[in-house]
């Protein structure tokens, strides 16, 4: 069950942009072929999801440490996530709010004994 889950999954996210580039969807042989050369998700989750997300065309790898340039149908995707959770958060009293997404290494090196290894 848990590697069809794997496989809709990743057909999905991998096609998302092709029908609006009028490309053929891939049949599921193609797409097994190219899926067979990711990470497999048992193995390390984290690398997978990133190989399929940069495979699927979504995002590729920015000139910055451990940032992503989201691409506009990652992105589409993201809003559409993003105004699911809102409402759910909305309907349950949670107000949104905003934090840094990068933390100057000053902040860091004053909190060293809480963050041993990131602020040295």
């Amino acid at each position: 069950m848990q590697l069809e889950c794997d496989i809709i999954l990743a057909h999905i996210i991998y096609n998302i942009h092709a029908h609006e580039k009028a490309h053929a969807w891939r049949t599921q042989k193609e797409m097994a072929k190219e899926l067979k050369e990711l990470t497999k998700r048992a193995d390390n989750y984290s690398q997978w999801y990133n190989d399929l997300i940069v495979k699927a065309d979504l995002a590729e790898q920015s000139a910055v440490r451990g940032c992503m340039v989201i691409k506009p149908y990652g992105y589409a995707i993201w809003e559409k996530m993003q105004r699911a959770m809102d409402d759910m958060f909305k309907a349950n009293g949670v107000r949104n709010a905003y934090f840094p997404l990068l933390i100057p290494k000053s902040f860091l090196s004053r909190e060293a004994e809480h963050v041993e290894g990131f602020a040295k």
